[in-house]
């Protein structure tokens, strides 16, 4: 957290707005727990109502679940946005001639409907 912190601030976020949140080191839950690491230190600051807004920044086919479960864990005071990268040497197009791509997708697809299902 505080490397990534570091590196936000060295290419120009402003250092105001960058604060680490370090999470535990967890074998499942991993997102969930990253949250709720996030959260405790939100909770720490003085943010008004009207500005408790943050975007996720994330890879791929993760990205609706990360936001569902950081929409979850922060509460609706919280609007939770999604940026989506292409993680490097993913095949975009056909991805699902690819293992990768389709390992990915049918995994993302199996979490989303066991969480909707009540599953953590």
């Amino acid at each position: 957290a505080e490397l990534c912190a570091a590196t936000l601030i060295k290419l120009g976020a402003d250092p105001v707005k960058v604060r680490p949140a370090p999470a535990l080191k967890v074998d499942t839950e991993r997102t969930r727990t990253m949250a709720a690491a996030l959260k405790q230190v939100l909770n720490t600051l003085p943010i008004p109502a009207g500005e408790k807004k943050l975007n996720l920044f994330t890879a791929g086919a993760h990205a609706y679940r990360s936001r569902m479960h950081f929409q979850s864990v922060l509460g609706p005071d919280w609007q939770v946005g999604v940026v989506s990268v292409t993680p490097p040497n993913y095949m975009t197009r056909g991805w699902w001639r690819y293992s990768e791509g389709v390992k990915s997708v049918i995994e993302e697809s199996i979490a989303i409907v066991g969480q909707s299902l009540g599953a953590p």
